[in-house]
């Protein structure tokens, strides 16, 4: 039993040592952090230079995009005022095929034709007669020999090619031919030039 006594008082002294290593707690009292070694505090530092220096780089990023995105808009913006400031004036303006339509009306008179097989010359005072040649919107051309009419057609205008001359389509013949070339000079006298190659191109002067 003594033997027992001993064993039960080793205990409890070796329990009371166990539990006294802790302070009582203060009720309200501020909690304090547990010590950090000098590792941690250098990758505590560390952790919050990197937030920093993150924080920093994403307002940066975010000038730059704003930046980036109203330079955009600028640029789509300056393209699109040119084109809405533009488009009235290219509606508006007449094209060379317009110009040369135009210049068509009125009436012409004959003043020579070259060609045929020989390179031959004819002229009013050659042939003994005279020409006239009229025009007429939208379409209509006539031609008349010593003020009788001769021949009364319609006509189809084709835009020019290169060379500032266009095609004009007869739904009937004219001097002989359904389609002819035609061009003004510099001079304003009107060129008519048959297709093919022993035809003959004739010259008109608008009468005043």
């Amino acid at each position: 039993m003594a033997g027992d006594t001993e064993l039960s008082q080793r205990g409890a002294i070796t329990r009371r040592e166990d539990t006294g290593a802790k302070s009582p707690e203060v009720p309200g009292a501020p909690l304090r952090s547990p010590e950090l070694s000098s590792s941690d505090r250098v990758l505590v530092d560390r952790q919050r230079e990197g937030d920093v220096s993150g924080a920093v780089m994403g307002r940066q990023r975010n000038r730059v995009t704003g930046k980036g995105k109203g330079s955009r808009v600028r640029t789509l913006v300056v393209p699109l005022t040119l084109v809405v400031f533009l488009a009235p004036a290219a509606c508006g303006s007449p094209t060379a095929s317009d110009e040369l339509l135009e210049t068509l009306f009125g009436t012409w008179s004959w003043v020579q034709a070259t060609g045929g097989i020989a390179g031959m010359t004819r002229t009013p005072v050659s042939e003994g007669y005279t020409r006239t040649l009229t025009f007429t919107r939208p379409n209509q051309v006539k031609m008349l020999r010593d003020g009788v009419p001769e021949v009364t057609t319609t006509f189809e205008f084709v835009s020019p090619i290169a060379n500032g001359s266009a095609q004009l389509l007869y739904a009937r013949p004219l001097a002989g031919v359904d389609e002819q070339w035609v061009e003004i000079t510099e001079a304003g006298d009107q060129v008519l030039s048959d297709p093919c190659c022993d035809g003959f191109v004739y010259e008109w002067r608008r009468q005043q």
